[in-house]
């Protein structure tokens, strides 16, 4: 370990195998830090966990615009008289996501990982792009929801 992983590994009270996960990290880092609501007054406030919390978090709220997003656009369909059977579903469907809820994570330093806790089925089959663009960026893939819950 080079002396600057050591430093950064004490800064952060994580070990070597830590940076990698957080090598893996899409997102900016001063965004990332923002997330954590850290305000530079100490390093005391500042570890791996807190870190990798605030980096699913803004995956979570990258998830959650896609819904909004696409809930909007189902909704004007819908004010317009355009929504078929199919979408009708999607908009039902849709109005129960909540990636804050239905998306857990645990940190404790040894194992680090992402799940759909419910209504991961949905996700899988709408927000698939979505969903890549949470492991690109988080550099954890969410586990579970491959099937009907």
């Amino acid at each position: 370990m080079s002396n600057l992983e050591a430093l950064v590994c004490n800064l952060l009270k994580c070990g070597p195998a830590d940076l990698v996960m957080l090598e893996r990290v899409g997102f900016d880092w001063p965004d990332v830090i923002d997330a954590t609501g850290w305000k530079g007054s100490s390093f005391t406030d500042m570890d791996f966990n807190s870190l990798m919390d605030a980096v699913v978090y803004l995956g979570k709220m990258a998830i959650k615009a896609a819904v909004n997003n696409s809930l909007s656009d189902l909704e004007i369909l819908e004010q317009r008289g355009e929504l078929t059977e199919e979408k009708f579903e999607e908009l039902f469907q849709f109005h129960y996501l909540d990636p804050e809820e239905d998306i857990q994570s645990y940190h404790n330093y040894l194992d680090t990982h992402v799940w759909f806790e419910k209504n991961g089925a949905v996700y899988r089959k709408h927000f698939a792009e979505e969903l890549d663009e949470f492991a690109e960026n988080v550099g954890i893939e969410i586990t579970g929801g491959e099937e009907d819950e």
